[in-house]
């Protein structure tokens, strides 16, 4: 039988951008994360370039980068308790509008 060979495409990278963008992957990085100066003609250009070569910033790479993982753990009683379920999509709601996640975990009873 003969062997089939499947090739994936690569994950774009900031690399990938700066050079679609012709600029640095500094460049990139201060308009992906919207921090310092960067020319509005360039800024236009790079995000040209993001979205050309479908790039989208890894939150696993940012985590350890930053050391943050802009993740907030919430853990209730019962999530049968009409409470719980109250508490955990305020705390959902309120961390998503400042950029966090959340995960949601059911205590039980015992200690350990």
């Amino acid at each position: 039988h003969p062997v089939k060979l499947i090739v994936m495409a690569a994950i774009p990278t900031m690399m990938d951008v700066a050079k679609r963008a012709n600029t640095t992957v500094a460049t990139v990085s201060r308009v992906v994360n919207n921090v310092g100066y960067v020319s509005t003609s360039l800024r236009e250009r790079v995000q040209a370039a993001i979205a050309e070569v479908g790039y989208v910033p890894n939150a696993n790479a940012r985590t350890l980068r930053t050391k943050r993982s802009r993740t907030i753990g919430v853990v209730v009683g019962d999530l049968m308790n009409p409470y719980s379920v109250e508490l955990a999509n305020a705390v959902t709601g309120a961390a998503v509008a400042y950029g966090y996640t959340t995960f949601i975990a059911a205590a039980t009873d015992d200690v350990d």
